[in-house]
């Protein structure tokens, strides 16, 4: 095995130790040291890596924002109908959000929001991108008269907070709903809701 490929999985091993470590503590309650421990590796490699526990904090979420943007945009550049497009915005999310919640990425990042929101500001402009991406599918259904005239930045929002709903019900009520049921009903709600 390569140099390279030791430390690719090495950085791997942390950022999924790391991952675990703050979904059973939060990100305020874990140490650089449980991370470690977790991963199998020494302080000086997490060190080597990462530099502090917020760099990796931000790490882990600008990879998932970076992975849904560009997922999100090959689907906002599809030459399909609005309302296609809308369909496929909406699956994906539901998607994306479910596989995240399973690799326990949203249960303790929902609650390190709140503690970490001076590291999350940097990622403003990748929101402010994603609410465009979709935005833009809004405006141009509204433009070919499928759509009704509705705020498409607004809509845009409230399509991308809609997974909020699954979290809560998983977090506080230990219930959940199927991304299958989730898909179907966004997509009744914004696809019926919004024509003409």
């Amino acid at each position: 095995m390569s140099g390279d490929s030791c430390k690719i999985s090495q950085r791997e091993k942390i950022k999924n130790a790391a991952m675990k470590v703050f979904s059973q503590k939060g990100f305020h309650s874990s140490s650089v040291q449980e991370i470690a421990d977790e991963a199998g590796v020494n302080k000086s490699l997490f060190f080597y890596y990462f530099q502090n526990k917020e760099n990796l904090f931000y790490l882990i979420f600008k990879e998932n924002m970076q992975d849904f943007l560009s997922k999100l945009q090959l689907i906002a550049e599809q030459k399909v109908s609005p309302i296609e497009k809308l369909k496929a915005v909406i699956d994906f999310e539901a998607n994306f959000y479910i596989h995240i919640m399973e690799k326990g990425i949203l249960s303790w990042g929902i609650k390190a929001m709140d503690e970490c929101f001076d590291i999350l500001k940097d990622l403003k402009d990748d929101v402010m991108l994603m609410i465009s991406l979709v935005s833009g599918v809004i405006k141009e259904g509204v433009e070919a008269g499928v759509f009704r005239s509705i705020d498409p930045d607004l809509t845009a929002r409230l399509i991308l907070s809609s997974h909020q709903m699954l979290i809560r019900d998983k977090i506080l009520y230990n219930t959940e709903i199927s991304k299958e049921k989730f898909a179907e009903f966004l997509n009744t709600l914004f696809t019926e809701g919004l024509l003409l």
